[in-house]
């Protein structure tokens, strides 16, 4: 008889290890768990052996954290997405899921209910490593971050309405058992409406003891499994659908994040316990892998670089999203360990999938990091693409074909800054709106602007194309709000500051002094004046005038300071890599 207290311990002391040095190295922590799995079960040293016991604690885990992926699930932002993401997205994941369940039937031989999965598992990338990588980078507010975040949620949803169906049962895919698993749904359901009613007061009066609240919090997970596991459904769902009760909460946030703790504990058993499952490297089917890959690598981005094309976004962007999204979500883990389990997946398979997946996510941040290079080598192809399938499209977000620019205002950028620009441009009377040129990669953004009867380019404001169009030393101003240092150095390229007057925006104090250097006469710094401005207001009030030049100094050289600890070449740019 072992106790499962000592393996307890060697888990969580070498997944403590492994994710440490992971993370020094920017790799997904979940890899690291996977790799554990993999060293002490049977494929290497066999050290544990409450390979059950460990299972059981493993699916608490999977459980936990579909409850906060529900409660975090934000109805907002699922309405905020544009129609044609929400276009994009679905025939992305419906067309391979088709050409992977059929290509997983017809030439690998497989039954219908394992091709179903495999379809499913190809379709979803992964939101959690595509979000870190592009915080990471600084680049969450990016159209680039906007886009993907866009299908991941999408992605997200659709996975959230197909998945009780598609976990039904151990036995396969039966369409008479859809009404009885539609029952036990629609039951969860309406337990879960009738507790909203009275858990709210039940948080309030808990809110101020944290050890109530945090057993309050757990109970309200623990409810949910323990009436799916009474009805002989999934745990998985159930707890996804009490996450979900919780979206519009007051305390949300709280909740989940009493939570937080215990679900990480329990999520890394869970991916320790896939990484157990891989018994020997010997057994991969490297014909399942193939299809794998070229469903993620091939299949998947093209489906997304050419909808990305059709909702107006140039071929930079697409490639970048279309590219960035060929990893298998994390989620698809989930579906391996079910089917593992429940006899649908063979060892050989099993393991196949949670060394493809694993990889995936891997090279994602390399993939992301390295993609500006990465395009060079597709843009004959990209180039291609966008000509056999967008004829008309390009004409419609670009209407300076028949213009010649001279003495015209060129505007970079539509965000909050760039907008306000042109709207106090347009109201000022100062420059007819036919002397105005914009440039954004947001369409919806182009779009906007071309009401206002301003000309407009969708496009990358680094393009050369672009650049070489816009004749910037025959303008009579320059106005820059983008952010990014390695852009505005591209723009300045093909402008001569000693004839055109070019305004800058800088993120960091370090790069308006490399503008400054670059002969650049005015240069903003948002962060600065809007700290300025608000110092200025305090000693004002305070009476202060003194004070308040002193605390402006020191803001300024805190600032500057910060720019440098920040390693300028890597932190500030768009593309980490250059």
């Amino acid at each position: 008889m072992y106790s499962i207290i000592p393996e307890l311990s060697l888990i969580i002391v070498i997944g403590a290890v492994l994710a440490y040095l992971f993370s020094k190295f920017k790799q997904p922590v979940i890899i690291a768990y996977i790799i554990t799995g993999f060293i002490i079960g049977p494929a290497v040293f066999g050290l544990v052996h409450n390979y059950e016991d460990i299972q059981a604690l493993s699916e608490l885990g999977i459980a936990l954290l579909l409850y906060t992926v529900g409660a975090e699930l934000s109805i907002d932002k699922i309405k905020h997405i544009k129609k044609s993401i929400l276009l994009v997205t679905i025939v992305e994941v419906l067309g391979t899921f088709a050409i992977g369940l059929l290509a997983s039937h017809f030439i690998l031989g497989l039954n219908w209910l394992i091709s179903i999965f495999i379809g499913v598992i190809a379709s979803l990338s992964s939101t959690a490593v595509v979000m870190k990588h592009m915080s990471d980078q600084n680049l969450i507010n990016t159209i680039k971050s906007r886009v993907m975040l866009g299908i991941l949620l999408v992605q997200d949803l659709i996975t959230m309405l197909f998945l009780p169906f598609l976990l039904e049962s151990s036995s396969g895919f039966s369409v008479l058992s859809i009404p009885i698993e539609l029952g036990k749904l629609l039951i969860i359901i309406v337990v879960a409406l009738a507790i909203n009613y009275f858990y709210t007061d039940i948080l309030k009066q808990s809110f101020k003891n944290k050890d109530l609240l945090f057993i309050i919090s757990l109970a309200s997970c623990f409810a949910f499994i323990g009436l799916s596991a009474l009805m002989n459904f999934s745990i998985i769902i159930g707890a996804f659908i009490g996450g979900l009760i919780l979206t519009n909460y007051p305390f949300k946030l709280e909740l989940v994040e009493q939570i937080d703790e215990t679900k990480s504990f329990f999520a890394m058993l869970f991916f320790v316990a896939l990484g157990m499952q891989i018994t020997s490297l010997s057994s991969i089917d490297w014909w399942l892998f193939l299809l794998l890959f070229i469903l993620t690598l091939i299949i998947k981005p093209i489906i997304i670089f050419i909808g990305a094309l059709f909702s107006g976004y140039d071929h930079s962007l697409s490639f970048y999203v279309s590219s960035g999204l060929f990893q298998v979500s994390e989620f698809a883990l989930v579906l391996v360990q079910f089917g593992t389990l429940n006899n649908i997946f063979n060892e050989s398979m099993s393991t196949t999938l949670i060394l493809f997946i694993s990889l995936s996510l891997m090279f994602t941040p390399y993939i992301l990091s390295q993609n500006k290079s990465i395009e060079k080598l597709f843009n004959p192809l990209n180039n291609h693409i966008s000509k056999l399938f967008l004829k008309n499209k390009k004409n419609e977000l670009d209407n300076t074909d028949e213009k010649e620019f001279s003495n015209h205002i060129v505007l970079f950028g539509l965000g909050r800054m760039g907008s306000g620009v042109l709207e106090g441009l347009l109201k000022s009377k100062l420059v007819k709106a036919e002397d105005i040129v914009v440039i954004d990669d947001d369409p919806e953004e182009i779009l906007t602007a071309m009401k206002l009867n301003v000309y407009a380019i969708c496009g990358q404001a680094d393009s050369k194309e672009v650049l070489d169009k816009l004749k910037l030393n025959d303008a009579r101003a320059v106005i820059v709000t983008i952010p990014y240092y390695d852009v505005n150095c591209a723009i300045l390229e093909y402008v001569n500051p000693k004839k055109v007057p070019v305004f800058m925006r800088a993120y960091y104090v370090q790069e308006a002094v490399d503008y400054y250097k670059k002969g650049i006469k005015y240069v903003v710094v948002p962060q600065v004046m809007a700290a300025n401005e608000l110092l200025k207001n305090i000693y004002a009030e305070l009476n202060n005038e003194k004070q308040s030049t002193i605390f402006n100094d020191m803001l300024v050289n805190i600032m500057k300071r910060y720019s440098k600890e920040e390693t300028f070449n890597r932190k500030h740019h768009r593309y980490a890599s250059e």
